[in-house]
């Protein structure tokens, strides 16, 4: 049997009720999210609540570099974020083996990991090579989506040699690097210092529900606990 449902208010409200039901059966004690603009009603109306929104950064990528090959930048090594922080109030996705392959290498898009080693420091990107299309100049270019960044140092020379391989890797096949990452976190602070040029409120805008009554919402509610990159949403 098909329920067909012309409403897209009912069909949003029908869908979120359902995750809820599966996520108390699972044991789950929370939702994020970052919803498109026609559900976002909904699931404030479900009772979601705006935490806030991030702001887009870019790094302007440096034409005249030399770039190795594509190919021999895609490294398999254990990539893990787990970070120092200096208290528990941190929220950041579980990344681990298994996610990576659920996430990328079983994703119909194209993704790739490009990893940069020194001495013993390392800094993992997984990226995206997508088209910026401006409808109002009527001009398209090449841009790089960087989703998500593992690193087990944030030694600020170490990552300025990092992004700077990065940047060789895609070397006239693109003109920027964009992302969203939370600047009052570890690795927020760290990139911050190579993604100069920032568009505030231009970012999408993060939602959450608690569906276990035992969690503190003031936590979740302060939007510089949260550390998250553009890899947790479904359009990257």
């Amino acid at each position: 049997n098909v329920l067909v449902i012309t409403d897209v208010s009912v069909m949003i409200a029908k869908v979120i009720k359902l995750g809820e039901e599966i996520a108390k059966a699972r044991g789950i004690d929370f939702f994020f999210g970052f919803p498109a603009p026609i559900s976002f009603g909904g699931f404030i109306k479900a009772g979601y609540h705006a935490v806030g929104s991030f702001d887009m950064a870019l790094r302007i990528i440096n034409p005249f570099l030399l770039h190795p090959n594509l190919t021999n930048t895609i490294d398999p090594i254990d990539f893990s974020w787990t970070g120092v922080h200096k208290n528990n109030k941190t929220i950041t996705p579980i990344v681990d083996k298994d996610y990576i392959d659920w996430r990328y290498h079983r994703n119909p898009k194209q993704y790739h990991i490009i990893t940069y080693a020194q001495n013993q420091e390392t800094a993992s990107f997984v990226v995206r090579q997508t088209r910026y299309y401006n409808k109002k100049y009527k001009i398209s270019f090449s841009e790089i989506h960087l989703l998500d960044f593992f690193p087990n140092s944030l030694n600020q020379t170490f990552l300025k040699e990092a992004l700077r391989h990065l940047d060789s890797v895609f070397s006239r096949r693109a003109v920027w690097i964009k992302t969203f990452f939370n600047r009052e976190t570890e690795r927020g602070r760290a990139l911050s210092h190579h993604f100069k040029i920032n568009f505030k409120s231009r970012g999408p805008t993060l939602i959450y529900k608690k569906i276990n009554p035992e969690l503190d919402e003031n936590i979740f509610m302060n939007l510089n606990h949260w550390d998250i990159f553009p890899h947790v949403m479904d359009s990257y």
